[in-house]
């Protein structure tokens, strides 16, 4: 059995981005206002306060958003129900491009839920094909396709 890729997704890239940043602006905000302590020093210290504690929070929230979506697809590949969903369209997905190539995405439809797989490059499946789906004990809306 291969191990499944989950992705990343923009948003936890971003998070991945915004989080580092946010803790270089409190430390520069810190280490300002030790330096300069007074009216200039307090007025860079609320400004990179400020931002990076916006940066920090938006960073931490985007990447809980996408480790969270992680988890449940990792839960539902290695504790869910496996079982063969019919492949109802195939995707490209136009704006993203690798090596020349755009990926597609795999919609599938078990029990009236429609699932969609991670990007594909190779193996694409056509429309009426039965691909292996894994249903979350907990909660049928979430499932991995496994292409």
């Amino acid at each position: 059995m291969k191990k499944p890729h989950y992705g990343w997704t923009v948003w936890g890239i971003i998070g991945m981005v915004f989080t580092p940043v946010s803790l270089v602006l409190l430390m520069a905000a810190i280490i300002v206002d030790a330096a300069k302590p007074g009216g200039a020093g307090r007025v860079l210290l609320m400004t990179f306060g400020i931002i990076g504690g916006t940066f920090l929070l938006l960073g931490l929230g985007f990447l809980s958003v996408d480790l969270r979506r992680r988890h449940r697809m990792r839960r539902a590949y290695l504790g869910g129900n496996a079982v063969t969903a019919r492949v109802t369209a195939v995707r490209r997905i136009n704006n993203v491009n690798m090596n020349g190539d755009h990926p597609v995405v795999v919609e599938c439809e078990y029990r009236g839920n429609v699932y969609h797989s991670r990007y594909l490059y190779s193996n694409i499946l056509e429309p009426g094909s039965e691909v292996t789906l894994y249903v979350d004990r907990m909660d049928d809306r979430i499932g991995y396709v496994d292409c």
